[in-house]
């Protein structure tokens, strides 16, 4: 899996798990579901303070680590009430000071950091009410990377001109090639 795929999974099990309720990401091709369900959305994903970058290893690569914040907006439309969708917001949130769902997350290389209150997005839609619900929740973890930098291994075809009093002396041809 990748990356973000390990990443998604592991909140999409969090929200699931702990609520019950059919849970899809944001922006699929499928229908809506007809019953209460909750939308997943990973807002943002920002870089926290710089990243640190080790020393080449003997082969020239060098392992470049940085911490990453991501807002996850958790939406859930209620096919009935507004009290149905604060109380699964609640709930989940209640779920996050568990380590049964916490430890997961931990496996997939996410810390919880924050739940930020949860708004009344209630709207009316065509004729009727359509009961929403929204929660960011703020999660960090790191990225890693490994870019190989190469060492220069051959040089030659490259012109070098060397003067003295303006007085062309020698001239030279060297290649540089890159090991990687």
């Amino acid at each position: 899996m990748s990356y973000f795929s390990v990443k998604k999974q592991a909140l999409y099990n969090l929200v699931y798990g702990s609520t019950s309720i059919e849970t899809i990401w944001a922006d699929q091709d499928f229908p809506q579901p007809d019953k209460t369900y909750i939308v997943l959305r990973m807002e943002s994903f920002v870089p926290v303070g710089s990243d640190y970058q080790g020393r080449p290893d003997d082969d020239g690569d060098n392992r470049i680590t940085g911490n990453r914040e991501f807002t996850l907006n958790v939406q859930v439309l209620s096919a009935n009430l507004f009290d149905d969708a604060f109380e699964a917001l609640e709930t989940l949130r209640m779920a996050l000071n568990t380590n049964t769902y916490l430890d997961p997350l931990r496996v997939a290389g996410i810390a919880f950091v924050d739940s930020f209150p949860i708004q009344n997005l209630t709207g009316i839609q065509d004729t009727k009410f359509l009961p929403r619900g929204s929660m960011d929740l703020l999660f960090r973890t790191t990225r890693e990377s490994q870019p190989g930098t190469g060492f220069i291994g051959i040089v030659k075809d490259m012109e070098g001109k060397y003067y003295k009093d303006d007085v062309l002396v020698k001239t030279e041809e060297i290649t540089i090639d890159t090991i990687n």
